[in-house]
C-alpha cells in the first residue's frame, strides 16, 4: 500500500503533468491569448512560471489601485494646504482662488467668514473619504495630484449640501472633472457672474443675449466686456467633458423651435405646438407628434445652455417645452454647484457649451402641466 504522503505526491505530479501537456497544446482557453506573446519560450514550465508571475504582478497592480483613501491620509493633506490640525481642521489663511467661490456670496468679509464656513470636522472628512472612495482609483489619483483643488471643490459642495453627488456616477465624473480641469481666475469669475443674482441685469444676459442674435445676424459685434466674458466661459467649458452619457432636464420657450429646417423649407414647428397646446385638440396634438417622429429635427442652441440634473428642479421653470436631454459621451458640460455658493445653487445647473446640437427622438404633450414632452440627444463635440 502506498503511504498517504506519496499518494499525494504522485497526483500532483498527475495533475502537474496534464497542465504542462495541455499548455504546450494550448489548449487551456484562459492562457491562450498570455502565451502568444511567448513563444520564444520552448520549456512549458518556464512558460507556466511566466503566465503566474504575471497573473501574480496584476494582482498586486490591482490591489494598489483598489487600496481606499484613509482617515489619516486626508488630515495629513488637510494640513499640507494650511489647515491647522485638531478636533476640527480649520484654515485662516487664504489665496484669491480659494477665497473666489465665495466671493458672490460674502462680499467683502469673505477672509473674515472663511474659516467658519470651509473647517472640517471628522464627520466631513469621513464625508470626504467617501466622496474620494466612490472610484478608488481616481481617488488616489486626486489626493496624490489634485488634494488642494479637491479641498476648495468639496469645500463648496459642502455649503451647498451637495457632497451626495458622489451617489451618482456621471454627476461625480463631472466634479472630478471639475478638480482635475479647475477654472483660471478669470474663467471663475465669469461663472460667478452666469450663476449670481444680478444675472438679468449684467454681462452673463447680455452675452447670451448676443449669441441668440448673432446666431441670426452676423453682422451684430459683441462689446468688449461681453466678448471676455464669453471667451472665459468657453475656455472653461471646453476643459469639461461629460464622459458617459448622462439624463439632464430644461424648461424651454417655443421660441427655440420657430426656424425649423426640413429640407429647403423653414418650419416654425414652436408656433405649432402653441397652437395645438392652447386649443387642446387631439388631432391638432396628434399632427404635431406626428411631425417629430416623421422628420429628422435638429435644431442649434447658440447661447450656453442651462440644463439640471434635477427633473423637479427643471420642472418648476417649464414654459412650454421640457427637454429631456440625453447627452452624448463627450459631450462639453460643468456641474457649476462645486464652483459657486450663490442663491441658485438649488438648481443641480449642469451648463453645456454654447452651440450644441439637440436632435429630436420623440415628443408628447402633457395635458395636466401643459406642456411638451420632448426627449433629445444633444451634442457639442
Amino acid at each position: 500500500m502506498i503511504p498517504v504522503f506519496k499518494q499525494f505526491s504522485i497526483f500532483i505530479c498527475f495533475i502537474l503533468g496534464m497542465k504542462i501537456s495541455s499548455i504546450g497544446n494550448n489548449s487551456f482557453l484562459f492562457n491562450n491569448v498570455a502565451l502568444k506573446s511567448e513563444k520564444k519560450v520552448s520549456n512549458p514550465i518556464k512558460r507556466t512560471s511566466l503566465f503566474l508571475s504575471s497573473v501574480t504582478a496584476s494582482a498586486l497592480a490591482a490591489a494598489t489601485l483598489a487600496t481606499p483613501v484613509t482617515t489619516k491620509q486626508i488630515e495629513e493633506g488637510l494640513e499640507n494646504v494650511g489647515y491647522e490640525k485638531g478636533k476640527i481642521f480649520v484654515k485662516k489663511n487664504f489665496s484669491k482662488k480659494e477665497m473666489i467661490p465665495f466671493m458672490d456670496t460674502f462680499k467683502d468679509l469673505t477672509p473674515e467668514v472663511l474659516p467658519e464656513h470651509t473647517k472640517y470636522t471628522m464627520e466631513d472628512i469621513n464625508e470626504l473619504k467617501k466622496f474620494l472612495n466612490a472610484d478608488t482609483k481616481l481617488g488616489n489619483h486626486i489626493l496624490k495630484n489634485y488634494f488642494p483643488e479637491a479641498v476648495n471643490v468639496f469645500s463648496v459642495l459642502k455649503y451647498n449640501n451637495k457632497t451626495h453627488v458622489y451617489k451618482d456616477k456621471n454627476l461625480y465624473s463631472a466634479v472630478m472633472n471639475l478638480i482635475m480641469s479647475s477654472p483660471k481666475e478669470d474663467e471663475h469669475l465669469s461663472i460667478l457672474k452666469y450663476k449670481g443674482k444680478t444675472y438679468d441685469l449684467g454681462v452673463a444676459s447680455d452675452s447670451q443675449k448676443y449669441l441668440r442674435e448673432n446666431y441670426k445676424d452676423k453682422s451684430i459685434s459683441p462689446s468688449a466686456e461681453v466678448k471676455t466674458f464669453i471667451d472665459n466661459l468657453s475656455s472653461f467649458l471646453d476643459k469639461q467633458v461629460l464622459p458617459e452619457k448622462m439624463e439632464l432636464y430644461r424648461g424651454e420657450r417655443y421660441g427655440v423651435f420657430e426656424n425649423v429646417k426640413i429640407g429647403d423649407k423653414s418650419i416654425n414647428l414652436g408656433e405649432m405646438m402653441q397652437n395645438a397646446a392652447q386649443s387642446k385638440d387631439y388631432n391638432e396634438i396628434e399632427k404635431v407628434k406626428e411631425f417629430v417622429l416623421n422628420n429628422e429635427i435638429t435644431v442649434t442652441q447658440p447661447a450656453f445652455m442651462s440644463t439640471s440634473a434635477n427633473k423637479d428642479t427643471a420642472l418648476e421653470r417649464k414654459n412650454g417645452i421640457f427637454w429631456i436631454f440625453e447627452t452624448e459621451p463627450n459631450t462639453k458640460g460643468a456641474y457649476l454647484e462645486g464652483l459657486n455658493t450663490s442663491f441658485y445653487t438649488f438648481q443641480d445647473e449642469v451648463l453645456l457649451q454654447k452651440n450644441s446640437k439637440i436632435k429630436l427622438m420623440s415628443c408628447d404633450y402633457n395635458s395636466d402641466e401643459n406642456i411638451w414632452c420632448i426627449r433629445a440627444k444633444v451634442s457639442n463635440t
